[in-house]
């Protein structure tokens, strides 16, 4: 058995303005979007996320809600700063060879943006 892929579905209060966040922000294109249905489906390289339209969004606090493993974090983090984006976490080394910060949605959910070390 193969898992194929995963996708991330994000509860979000405003359709429009998350999806303009993410495809602004984070480069995510539009796979499709309905209003009406309160769905968003975005893609980018090989992450995938859909946005569904809710009336109350409960983010968790203290973890992020999910984890975005990039090529060109510097240029990501610089991007985000560039936007005004609120960044909870600073890039930080992890013992586990990943190099990461945190942004905060429009909805309030924590996504960690991480790339990869190389093992010495």
């Amino acid at each position: 058995m193969i898992f194929v892929s995963y996708r991330a579905n994000l509860f979000v209060t405003d359709l429009e303005k998350s999806t303009r966040f993410c495809c602004d922000i984070l480069g995510f294109e539009i796979q499709m979007y309905d209003s009406d249905f309160g769905l968003t489906m975005l893609g980018r390289d090989k992450a995938q996320l859909a946005l569904v339209q809710t009336n109350q969004v409960h983010p968790h606090q203290g973890f992020a809600e999910g984890y975005l493993e990039v090529d060109a974090l510097e240029e990501l983090f610089q991007h985000c700063l560039q936007h005004g984006v609120t960044i909870t976490q600073q890039p930080t080394i992890h013992p586990w060879n990943m190099r990461d910060f945190v942004i905060v949605d429009p909805d309030g959910y924590a996504i960690a943006i991480g790339k990869r070390l190389k093992s010495n």
